[in-house]
């Protein structure tokens, strides 16, 4: 410090930018009046976001990205493949800001994308302008069901260890059991059934059984996995119906052997 002057080091800490200005007036031994004018910050004018690549799903919805600037910008959308971008907002901004991105659902089998420019005419600034990318998944499209059923759905192998049958994507395959039979499909106890899908993941799988609940070859002999896709069973009477969102699913049958007239499967 000295007389006609009062310096401080950390002003930065205040947020200010180059070309911002304060005054300060306050009292020194209660005696004089000082005024602190025209500080400007070392850092330099600049303009930064916060991400440059932006995934969303195909659900309508929001994103964001953040602004950090000390100078005026403005927000343009350059490109809208697909009618994607409902609304967004701020168009413009001085100083730090968060740009909110309102998007449709995309029900297309294509993902889309839309181009943002976020720009500054300010000097002294190291990039004036990024270009933001949205892109938007594709549509999951409406989910199949696949249909086993007992009798018209066989395999031709009647091996018992050797039971696998496959259609229109979805296999189920028996660690030991029967696919072979014209009543029913067995799954022997303590024996697994895998149904996989090669077009989606699988989202429900439902059985009918020939006996209810936890009686022999009811659904409720049954019992999931302990994975993070292991997804959730649940019975009721003789249909037993699994849930989740995997390509591959197993079902151990515990208590007692399983068998099932039909088994529908659900692809997404």
């Amino acid at each position: 410090r000295k007389y006609g002057d009062f310096n401080i080091a950390n002003f930065d800490l205040l947020g200010l930018g180059e070309g911002d200005y304060i005054t300060v007036t306050g009292f020194h031994d209660q005696k004089m009046d000082l005024t602190f004018m025209s500080y400007a910050s070392s850092k330099g004018n600049i303009l930064e976001v916060s991400s440059t690549e932006l995934n969303v799903p195909n659900d309508a919805g929001s994103t964001s990205f953040n602004v950090t600037s000390n100078v005026p910008w403005t927000v343009e959308l350059l490109e809208d493949n697909g009618s994607m971008i409902q609304s967004f907002s701020p168009a413009s901004g001085t100083g730090d800001g968060t740009v909110t991105i309102e998007y449709a659902e995309n029900t297309s089998p294509d993902e889309r994308t839309a181009t943002f420019l976020v720009s500054t005419t300010a000097a002294g600034v190291s990039t004036s302008s990024y270009e933001v990318v949205v892109t938007q998944s594709a549509s999951a499209g409406e989910p199949i069901e696949v249909t086993f059923i007992a009798g018209t759905d066989k395999s031709d192998n009647e091996d018992t260890k050797k039971q696998s049958l496959t259609k229109d994507g979805v296999t189920i395959t028996l660690s030991e059991g029967a696919l072979f039979r014209t009543d029913n499909y067995r799954v022997y106890k303590n024996n697994t059934i895998t149904i996989s899908s090669s077009t989606g993941n699988i989202t429900k799988v439902e059985f009918t059984c020939t006996a209810s609940g936890t009686a022999k070859y009811g659904p409720g002999n049954f019992h999931t996995g302990n994975g993070s896709d292991a997804g959730t069973y649940s019975y009721e009477g003789e249909n037993g119906t699994w849930i989740g969102n995997t390509s591959s699913v197993v079902l151990t049958a515990v208590e007692n052997q399983v068998r099932a007239t039909k088994i529908v499967v659900t692809v997404q």
